[in-house]
């Protein structure tokens, strides 16, 4: 059986870093998230409990950041297998179908309403292994998240897979 090798258009793309973009950090959207995530703490919604504790006012839940990881996209734009991710990481390999592989997480600073949260992604790594079922391609990502002052709120080594 020959051994798949990653093309070397998809290597190329190794270091390639995306255009950074900001969101603004609300309390309605930590709210939600909370709800959605179904974690009743009021750190994340009840302001007057919130401002007695050691962060002295909301927060939000720890992985609340990785709502900004990716920008929408069209449900016409998505594969066929629902895989959303194109545009500037649009990694040319001969695959159909992909699914999240793993994730490394580092918290730093707490994120709070009005805060205003860069994502800035790089492509790490884009390798292949054989698999039962042929070529699996490895898509490594490394995404940061910083605040309006410069500091780390959250970085995340994202691996993807993809056949």
């Amino acid at each position: 059986m020959k051994s798949a090798v990653v093309p070397p258009e998809a290597r190329a793309m190794i270091g390639k870093r995306t255009t950074p973009h900001t969101y603004e950090v609300t309390k309605w959207a930590i709210k939600r998230f909370a709800q959605a995530i179904g974690d009743p703490n009021p750190l994340y919604v009840d302001e007057t409990y919130a401002k007695k504790t050691n962060w002295e006012g909301i927060i939000a839940p720890p992985l609340f950041v990785f709502t900004f990881a990716y920008e929408d996209v069209p449900e016409n734009q998505l594969r066929e297998d629902g895989w959303p991710f194109g545009g500037e990481l649009d990694i040319p390999l001969p695959v159909s179908r992909g699914i999240g592989g793993a994730s490394a997480i580092e918290l730093g600073e707490p994120v709070r309403p009005g805060d205003a949260i860069t994502v800035r992604k790089k492509v790490a790594d884009v390798y292949c292994k054989e698999g039962k079922s042929g070529a699996l391609y490895f898509i490594v990502i490394d995404i940061t998240y910083t605040n309006q002052k410069g500091k780390l709120v959250a970085r995340e080594k994202a691996t993807f897979i993809q056949r």
